[in-house]
């Protein structure tokens, strides 16, 4: 899984190798991962495993790769929703997906978004503390890793459900054909609600290269 290609990383890549680069951060994959660990139990805290969706709205930033991973790590699956969506949209993605908690920026989260469950801020420093080991999997091949959604062109948004066998084939390929190595640096730059990302986020990681966000 990609989970398990970036724990790989850490232990074979130099402590100093830079993972997710971004504005306001940069990480290594030491820190990388630590902090998804520590945000993975916090999650799980909070009930999420196999096959819960974790729904993350916040603007570009190495804290949404890091709960991407976090989500992973914990056992779920998440679905990003751009914070300009309009309100019906993310409204019917909250509903469709079955979405109970959301990670976000404050100035993302809005007090009056249509979402009555849990919210976690990404920039509060309470969730990144304790124990930073890799947390024992729970989720398996056919559990899904996350839900994209498509333009709704054709009528209402429909949730595209990914396992973790179909992703992992997917960014292998994707690193495979791009000859990806952990002296690449590549840019994310697809809104992280559009099915491109996925393949800019995940297959540089999984290749040990540093992502630019």
């Amino acid at each position: 899984t990609v989970v398990e290609a970036v724990e790989r990383h850490v232990r074979e890549l130099p402590d100093d190798h830079p993972a997710v680069v971004a504005a306001n951060a940069r990480f290594t994959y030491r820190e990388f991962n630590a902090r998804a660990n520590q945000l993975a139990r916090q999650l799980r805290k909070r009930g999420v495993g196999p096959d819960q969706v974790v729904g993350i709205v916040a603007d570009r930033s190495a804290e949404v790769i890091v709960a991407m991973l976090a989500v992973l790590k914990a056992g779920g699956a998440y679905t990003a929703i751009d914070p300009k969506y309009p309100v019906d949209r993310i409204r019917h993605i909250l509903e469709n997906s079955g979405t109970r908690l959301l990670l976000g920026h404050s100035d993302a989260l809005p007090g009056d978004w249509p979402f009555t469950g849990e919210r976690l801020m990404l920039n509060d420093p309470a969730l990144y503390v304790g124990d930073d080991a890799n947390p024992e999997p729970v989720a398996g091949s056919a559990n899904l890793a996350y839900i994209i959604y498509t333009s709704g062109s054709t009528g209402k948004p429909k949730g595209v459900m990914i396992e973790h066998r179909s992703m992992v084939n997917f960014m292998h390929w994707y690193a495979t054909l791009h000859d990806f190595t952990p002296a690449d640096h590549s840019a994310a730059y697809a809104t992280f609600s559009f099915d491109a990302s996925v393949a800019q986020v995940w297959a540089p990681l999984i290749s040990g290269a540093t992502l630019h966000v």
